[in-house]
């Protein structure tokens, strides 16, 4: 009885970041092993739970990596940017969507991964822009990883209508009351159709 007391209390203990990875988990590893040797990537997430679980994948995979989140003070950041940076080894920047979305610089990278859509796509692009900013020299490619059958594709639903929304304002000006009362009764629609 002891034996099996000690086991469930080893159990309960054991890191939950130690399950099997994600299918976006596995994905994204695919995706940098993929990678040429001299390139890195930034991995945006508005979860730094999920950041900590790729961290550990990561590290399993023997990929350099640093991370850098809301949590952490000031030097503790710019060490990690520091050594992402300068650290030929170091690949991989997990980064908390918040922490690192606006005013900072990240052009020695080529390649975003988004991990998971945030509601408002303007955040996604800003976050985006940290690595087309003035001094990027080679082509950037942008990946989204988006679960199929889930709240997922419906955020990228709503991207798309946000987009729609804005374009049709800056190409007709203001809208009249009527499109604004059809465009919320829409959004309502959009609302609801998340939650059921």
């Amino acid at each position: 009885a002891a034996a099996a007391a000690a086991e469930d209390t080893a159990a309960a203990a054991a890191p939950k970041d130690a399950a099997e990875p994600s299918s976006k988990t596995r994905a994204l590893l695919n995706y940098i092993g993929e990678m040429p040797a001299d390139e890195k990537v930034v991995v945006f997430s508005q979860f730094t739970r999920y950041l900590d679980r790729l961290s550990v994948a990561l590290g399993a995979s023997g990929v350099a990596h640093v991370v850098y989140k809301g949590s952490m003070n000031r030097a503790q950041r710019a060490r990690a940017l520091s050594e992402f940076e300068h650290g030929a080894a170091t690949r991989v920047l997990l980064i908390s969507l918040k922490a690192g979305g606006v005013g900072i610089t990240l052009t020695r990278a080529n390649h975003v991964c988004l991990m998971d859509p945030w509601w408002n796509p303007a955040v996604e692009e800003q976050a985006v822009d940290r690595v087309y900013r003035l001094g990027q020299q080679r082509a950037v490619k942008v990946l989204r990883f988006v679960a199929g059958g889930t709240i997922e594709e419906r955020i990228m639903d709503t991207h798309e209508d946000k987009r729609s929304m804005a374009n049709l304002a800056l190409t007709r000006g203001r809208l009249d009351a009527a499109s604004k009362a059809k465009q919320q009764a829409a959004r309502m629609d959009r609302v609801r159709s998340l939650l059921s």
